[in-house]
């Protein structure tokens, strides 16, 4: 003989409601909450140190480039005090003919055409005027047109390349060159 027990409807409640509150403290959600926090500031901390550390290595390339520039710069400072040092001071005098060596120089690298000669441009600096020279040249042999620049600078005393640029083109090579001298202001 089973006894059927039943139970009221306010007391189906309260023990549903007793099971709801139970089982919402099992489920802690301040905990769930505490961890998503970390997270983000976790996140956030990351994405601050990534920044810091790109600006950090930004900075490391830049002194990096100010120190090759820097020494660069302190080794043509050197050669022009022993050149300014020096009894014999040709590499600073005015050259009259410049432009017949460096013809010459591309005579003698086997280059097919003759370089145009090019306005120079002066620019005085305290003492001394810096001669710039921009010459443009195709050739088919690209060894030819190194050599020329090579030659030009070795046949000019004082003179140096300041820039240069190479483009291939179907046929040729494409040099755009940039030589500068220095001068003694007169």
């Amino acid at each position: 003989m089973s006894k059927e027990t039943r139970i009221s409807d306010d007391l189906r409640y309260e023990l549903a409601s007793a099971a709801r509150s139970t089982a919402a403290s099992n489920r802690p959600k301040s905990l769930l909450v505490l961890a998503t926090v970390l997270f983000a500031a976790a996140g956030i901390a990351l994405i601050i140190s990534l920044r810091a550390r790109d600006n950090a290595v930004q900075g490391y390339r830049l002194q990096t480039e100010r120190q090759v520039t820097v020494e660069g710069l302190a080794l043509q400072f050197e050669a022009l005090e022993s050149l300014g040092n020096s009894t014999s001071n040709r590499a600073n005098e005015k050259i009259d003919d410049l432009f017949s060596r460096i013809e010459a120089a591309a005579r003698d690298a086997g280059l097919n055409e003759q370089p145009r000669i090019p306005v120079p441009t002066r620019q005085p600096l305290q003492g001394a005027i810096k001669v710039t020279y921009r010459y443009t040249m195709q050739d088919a042999s690209l060894e030819s047109l190194l050599a020329w620049v090579e030659g030009s600078v070795d046949a000019v005393p004082g003179l140096q390349v300041s820039s240069i640029e190479l483009t291939p083109t179907p046929r040729a090579w494409s040099l755009e060159v940039t030589f500068v001298r220095w001068e003694r202001a007169s």
